[in-house]
C-alpha cells in the first residue's frame, strides 16, 4: 500500500502493489508510488521503475540492464533486492565505498576515504584544492575529480557495501559532525591518536558495521581495536553484512569504473 498526502495529512493517492511493485488496483497516474519514499520513479506510461541509472520491471521482477558492478553484486545480473522484495529494498545497487589507498612520498601509511550514494565523497584532512571547508576536509565532494587526483600519486582499492538508506544517512551524518566538530568529537572519544582511518571507522560504527556482520556493536565496537591504521576500514568492509566486490585502481590509471557516478552529490 502506497499513499501519497499533502502537508494537512490528507490523502491525494492511494495504490495497492504487490511485494516486486505491480500494481494490483487503480491505474497509477503519477510516476511516485511504489516505493517512493526511497527515490523510485514510476514511467506512467510502461509501468518501469527507474531506480537511479537501471530500469526495473515489476511484472517480472526483474531489472532489464546488467548489473553495473557485473558479479561483484552476485551472479544473477537482473536480480532485484536479492529476490527478497518484501524485507528489502534495491534503490540504486551501490550504496557505500570504503576507499583505501596507498602511500605516496609525502604520507607513508596511506589515507581512508568514504563515499555515499548520492552524497559524494568525505576525505579527512586531505582536501587541499578540493577542499569544501577550511579545515582541509572533502565533505560530500565531487569524487570522480577525487579519484583522478588520487590515482595520479598512488594506487587505491574500492570496497563496495550495499547498505539501507537509514545506515547512509548515520554514515553521513558522522562525517559532517566530525568535520564541523573535530577536536571536540576527538577529545569525547578519548581517542589519543586522531586520523583519517579513525574517522571513517567511526562512521562506519555509526552504520553498523562490524567484524561479523551484526548491527549490535556491543563493547565499543572494533573501531578500537587498530583503527588508526589505513587498510582498516577495507578490511572490516570485507567482513561485513552488504560487502559486494572490490575494485582495485592502479597509480596512474586514467578511467574509472562506470559504478563511480552512482557516488556523485546530487
Amino acid at each position: 500500500m502506497s499513499e501519497t498526502t499533502d502537508s494537512s495529512g490528507n490523502v491525494l493517492s492511494d495504490y495497492l502493489f504487490s511485494a516486486f511493485g505491480e500494481s494490483l488496483g487503480a491505474s497509477q497516474t503519477d510516476p511516485f508510488g511504489y516505493k517512493a519514499q526511497f527515490g523510485y520513479y514510476t514511467d506512467s506510461e510502461t509501468g518501469l521503475q527507474l531506480l537511479t541509472h537501471r530500469y526495473y520491471d515489476p511484472a517480472n521482477g526483474r531489472f532489464l540492464t546488467r548489473d553495473p558492478i557485473s558479479y561483484n553484486g552476485g551472479i544473477n545480473l537482473y536480480a532485484y533486492s536479492r529476490n527478497n522484495s518484501a524485507n528489502l529494498i534495491d534503490p540504486s545497487g551501490l550504496d557505500v565505498l570504503v576507499i583505501e589507498e596507498g602511500p605516496t612520498q609525502g604520507n607513508p601509511i596511506g589515507h581512508t576515504a568514504l563515499a555515499i550514494t548520492g552524497r559524494g565523497v568525505f576525505s579527512p584532512g586531505n582536501g587541499g584544492e578540493l577542499s569544501t571547508d577550511d579545515k582541509n576536509n572533502i565533505v560530500g565532494g565531487n569524487i570522480s575529480r577525487y579519484l583522478d587526483r588520487e590515482t595520479q600519486r598512488r594506487n587505491i582499492t574500492l570496497y563496495i557495501v550495499k547498505t539501507t538508506p537509514e545506515q547512509d544517512a548515520a554514515i553521513e551524518r558522522v562525517m559532517r559532525d566530525i568535520a564541523a566538530n573535530e577536536r571536540k568529537l576527538a577529545e569525547n572519544w578519548r581517542l589519543s591518536y586522531d586520523n583519517c582511518s579513525v574517522r571513517s571507522n567511526r562512521a562506519l560504527d555509526a552504520g553498523g558495521f562490524n567484524q561479523t556482520g551484526s548491527i549490535d556493536m556491543g563493547g565499543g565496537g572494533p573501531w578500537s581495536f587498530g583503527t588508526n591504521i589505513p587498510g582498516s576500514a577495507g578490511s572490516r568492509a570485507v567482513i561485513t553484512r552488504g560487502y559486494s566486490g572490490s575494485r582495485y585502481i592502479p597509480q596512474g590509471s586514467t578511467s574509472q569504473p562506470m559504478f563511480i557516478g552512482q557516488f556523485m552529490p546530487k
